[in-house]
């Protein structure tokens, strides 16, 4: 498992933007928001093995305390978008 900060977000949120932009949920404004803003990315990276046993959820973890240290969102491949909420995420949209 590996942790890649990236200071070129415009390549990553353009990429998120472009698959968000004509969705109507109320998650999806909010994650508009978000990337719109954004000025930083971070993603986790992890081999299979890592995701099936308590690798995802520590990442979810990690994830969440950086979205909420920094005022941002978490996605997470085959999960969704996701926001901190206090010990736990809520969740905004599915895509």
């Amino acid at each position: 498992m590996g942790l890649t900060p990236t200071e070129e977000p415009d390549l990553s949120t353009a990429r998120y933007m472009d698959r968000i932009r004509d969705h109507s949920e109320p998650g999806a404004a909010i994650i508009r928001g978000h990337l719109s803003s954004a000025t930083e990315t971070v993603s986790f990276e992890m081999a299979l093995s890592d995701a099936e046993g308590t690798g995802l959820a520590i990442s979810i973890a990690a994830a969440s305390w950086l979205a909420e240290t920094g005022d941002g969102t978490i996605q997470a491949d085959d999960l969704g978008w996701m926001l901190p909420s206090g010990r736990e995420v809520r969740f905004l949209c599915e895509f």
